[in-house]
């Protein structure tokens, strides 16, 4: 049992050398005495509204910088010019469920209507199958409003970049 211990601290402590700290995006928002903490990293997909633009853009983040946001197609945005940002929160279960309500409402009118095309039966397109795909497309979409958070960029929101790098922490 020693020598087990005693070999996973001799590899944490040679691994120790190797590690890096990431950079990320943080969006703090409060609002009565709440305060809410987003962390974006650097890889992640941003979805971010300029001002003065209607639609929401969407990069993936190579690199962040003071104040400034570098995306994988060398385009270069200041966190200054950020209006709105739109962060799922469902994780991956959550997408999951909603591509498969979505699908399966899509798949049970195009099975139905494929059944009824078959036996000759009438009307080909059923109204309880265009309820029942109606309801589960439905489903899909109330999901994804529900699990996406709009962040409008305000007084009570902060933005910040924090690059934190423990290889300068002595220097004086």
């Amino acid at each position: 049992m020693k020598t087990i211990f005693i070999f996973f601290f001799l590899l944490f402590i040679g691994l120790q050398y190797e590690v890096r700290a990431q950079k990320s995006l943080q969006i703090i928002r409060s609002a009565l005495g709440n305060v809410k903490k987003y962390e974006i990293y650097v890889d992640d997909e941003l979805e971010y509204k300029l001002k003065g633009h209607l639609f929401y853009h969407s990069n993936k983040i190579a690199n962040l910088q003071d104040s400034v946001i570098v995306f994988e197609n060398d385009s270069v945005i200041r966190l200054n010019q950020i209006k709105a940002i739109r962060i799922h929160t469902g994780g991956h279960l959550g997408k999951t469920f909603q591509e498969l309500f979505f699908i399966a409402g899509i798949g049970f009118i195009a099975l139905n209507t494929t059944n009824n095309a078959i036996n000759d039966s009438s009307p080909l397109i059923d109204d309880r199958a265009v309820y029942i795909s109606g309801a589960l497309v439905g489903t899909s979409i109330l999901m994804r409003v529900l699990l996406t958070r709009h962040i409008r960029i305000n007084k009570t929101v902060t933005l910040r970049v924090n690059a934190i790098d423990y290889s300068k922490l002595n220097e004086k």
